[in-house]
């Protein structure tokens, strides 16, 4: 590959998160602040378990670890007695904490892995979808590749059957032994044996190289089979 996507910086993943995980316990503490004179606060300890969830389903169980952490923290500063201190007078109230802090670990964790199950479905449902269109792909190029008059002919309807499938802006192919891509284009060689290939694709929105790369082998055994087909009308 000539060129890559370049990926969102990770700081600004960790800033969002530290942000979210801040705003959670936020919301719990004021929550809490609010019924803390109608509710026993260690039935309010609850409202912290929503904030956990909340961020795990969002960020995962290492953000709902923090969160949890925090929340105990910010419970025991704020609402068990002495207030504002890291101390704690009753020996029940270190029971409920610790109570607290193991059912919002594991809140986290079910939470997080719910997720994570969730996304790997969507990732699945995705990838299903993505074959089929490029399967269809494959299958318009294959009778183009037939029916074509000249391979530059081919070549270029093919080209728009790749944008179509993969969701770029736009495709090309290339039968050039070094790559030339236009700006803002990413380049994969195709795996020719008849000539070099390029494939040259333009990024789009929700595109992703890798369906590029799935595509290329197939595409490239059809490219060799409409060589030869031209190849046989022209002796």
């Amino acid at each position: 590959m000539v060129r890559s996507l370049s990926r969102p910086a990770s700081g600004r993943t960790v800033a969002a998160t530290a942000a979210e995980v801040v705003l959670a316990v936020a919301a719990a503490t004021g929550a809490v602040a609010a019924l803390d004179t109608v509710a026993p606060i260690t039935g309010l300890g609850v409202i912290y378990l929503l904030a956990v969830l909340f961020v795990a389903i969002r960020r995962g169980d290492l953000a709902a670890l923090v969160t949890a952490l925090l929340s105990v923290l910010t419970l025991n500063y704020f609402f068990i007695e002495p207030r504002h201190q890291l101390t704690i007078a009753s020996s029940g109230n270190v029971a409920a904490l610790v109570v607290f802090l193991i059912a919002a670990v594991v809140v986290g964790r079910l939470a997080a892995a719910a997720r994570e199950r969730e996304r790997e479905a969507e990732d699945r449902a995705r990838l299903a979808a993505a074959r089929e269109r490029e399967a269809a792909m494959l299958a318009r190029a294959a009778s183009d590749v037939m029916a074509g008059a000249n391979l530059e002919a081919e070549l270029r309807a093919v080209g728009e059957h790749v944008a179509q499938a993969t969701g770029a802006a736009g495709a090309r192919l290339g039968l050039e032994a070094a790559p030339a891509p236009r700006e803002g284009e990413v380049a994969l060689r195709l795996p020719l044996s008849t000539r070099p290939g390029w494939l040259y694709a333009t990024p789009a929105p929700g595109w992703q190289e890798a369906d590029l790369r799935r595509i290329a082998d197939p595409l490239a055994r059809l490219i060799d089979v409409a060589q030869r087909v031209i190849d046989t009308r022209g002796s």
